[in-house]
């Protein structure tokens, strides 16, 4: 889920925080076999896929960078868990 904001709210009488955000796919197992694991790649959901969480239950934060077209589907992304200065958009880089 992409946490988009952050917000209070009463619920069932007691102020709580809770996330708006948006879904991804679930992970493209064929490229994550291929890649033994190394590549976890998904597509973005969008406005479609809009949810409410509790803002307690985010248990991690990752980076989710554009991966360049590979169908032309809809815009996919991959899955960065240390992420830092070191992650940089190069472009569109051709090997």
């Amino acid at each position: 889920m992409e946490a988009h904001f952050f917000f209070r709210a009463t619920v069932e009488g007691i102020k709580e925080t809770l996330a708006l955000g948006s879904l991804y796919s679930p992970v493209d197992g064929h490229c994550r076999k291929r890649t033994h694991g190394a590549l976890i790649v998904c597509r973005y959901g969008g406005g479609s896929t809009l949810v409410v969480i509790w803002a307690k239950d985010i248990l991690l934060a990752v980076a989710l960078v554009p991966r360049k077209q590979q169908d032309g589907g809809r815009p996919q992304v991959y899955l960065v868990e240390k992420f830092g200065f070191g992650v940089v958009d190069t472009g569109d880089i051709e090997d």
